[in-house]
């Protein structure tokens, strides 16, 4: 047979060696959010849709790592997390939405009341999602690192 018995695993060492690893994935995703995050007043439509990508590849890092640290800890950061994403969440679905009625109404030239009325409520969610982005911000840049 071409079948080999694995050779066996020292769990002994895997845990210290997994949280190296974790705390090292975490960190370069957390730098990664925190360098477009300290420039947020001057970043641009997609600029904030890649800060969304990379708030969104930190939290799945953190959820996927949770287990290896404390629940309360990794719970308040992915709070966070959590909070600016739904932020930008709604600004990115008024961004895509405006793109989908130009070309409907492009498509479409009866449409276009309707397709620059439904864009202007898109506008408005944007705003709104813009004004409440203090908070969730202030909280994403102060969260404290549980790994």
């Amino acid at each position: 047979w071409l079948y080999r018995e694995p050779p066996p695993v020292d769990w002994g060492h895997m845990p210290q060696d997994l949280k190296a690893f974790a705390g090292s994935t975490l960190n370069r995703r957390a730098n990664a959010v925190a360098k477009l995050a300290r420039r947020w007043e001057q970043l641009d439509e997609e600029q904030r849709h890649t800060l969304r990508k990379q708030v969104k590849k930190l939290r799945y890092a953190a959820e996927f790592f949770s287990t290896l640290y404390g629940a309360d800890a990794v719970k308040k950061y992915l709070a966070s997390q959590q909070a600016m994403q739904k932020v930008l969440g709604a600004m990115n679905d008024a961004a895509v939405a405006h793109l989908m009625l130009q070309d409907v109404a492009a498509e479409n030239p009866g449409m276009g009341f309707a397709a620059g009325a439904v864009a202007g409520w898109y506008e408005a969610t944007s705003d709104v999602a813009l004004e409440k982005a203090e908070e969730p911000l202030q909280a994403l840049q102060q969260a404290k690192p549980f790994w």
